[in-house]
């Protein structure tokens, strides 16, 4: 009986610290693969030899070395009169990719199967802003795996590549269906894809009554 009782204690005092406000504790998150994957190439160490090589050949050869996607914002691309000198062995890549893109005011994120590439003062960040929960999570829990490397290709017909087999029913407004999309991706997820094709070509995913639609960002 004594036991039952201290049991019964024990529950009312937990229920009570919850009621005063103290949190559950957070549900953990699922484990990204992808992101493991591009940390530890970065991770890696080796040698780098720059003597005046264009900005965007150097982004290439550290590309080459990482073995990982990158992506690079369309709007602000690194310039070939940029001219990079870095000679160094056994460096650190993420070290040597910092040291690299800061000769054009550019920085990397790791994003969505790939390290995006940016300038630091002229990229608008807000295309890489969250979607609503719902959205995001049926953007993360697409596991199917693809490449996709269109060159020059509208943007409508795209969604439809990747949506369609796929039973998604993701819908685009008109003015978005022409925009030309570029973008080398290997081994990406599908709703990593997804993502970085809606926001090259300058839209967001809105819920709307009729379902999901990208709009213009």
């Amino acid at each position: 009986m004594r036991h039952i009782l201290l049991c019964l204690l024990s529950v009312f005092a937990a229920s009570s610290l919850f009621a005063e406000g103290m949190p559950f504790p957070a549900p953990k998150r699922a484990k990204e693969e992808w992101r493991e994957n591009i940390n530890t190439a970065l991770a890696k160490k080796g040698n780098v030899d720059f003597d005046k090589k264009p900005l965007p050949d150097a982004i290439k050869a550290l590309k080459e070395l990482l073995g990982v996607n990158f992506v690079i914002d369309p709007a602000n691309a690194p310039k070939a009169e940029t001219l990079v000198t870095l000679k160094q062995k056994d460096i650190v890549l993420s070290e040597a990719l910092k040291q690299t893109l800061a000769k054009g005011e550019m920085a990397y994120q790791v994003q969505d199967g790939a390290i995006f590439i940016y300038h630091t003062k002229k990229t608008d960040m807000e295309m890489l802003r969250p979607e609503e929960l719902p959205v995001a999570r049926i953007m993360d829990g697409r596991e199917e795996q693809l490449d996709f490397q269109p060159t020059n290709e509208e943007a409508g017909e795209l969604l439809k590549q990747l949506t369609e087999p796929a039973g998604m029913k993701l819908a685009m407004v008109d003015e978005l269906k022409k925009k030309p999309i570029t973008l080398e991706l290997k081994n990406v997820r599908l709703g990593h894809a997804i993502r970085w094709l809606y926001r090259f070509a300058g839209g967001k995913i809105e819920v709307k009554t009729d379902g999901m639609t990208i709009v213009k960002r």
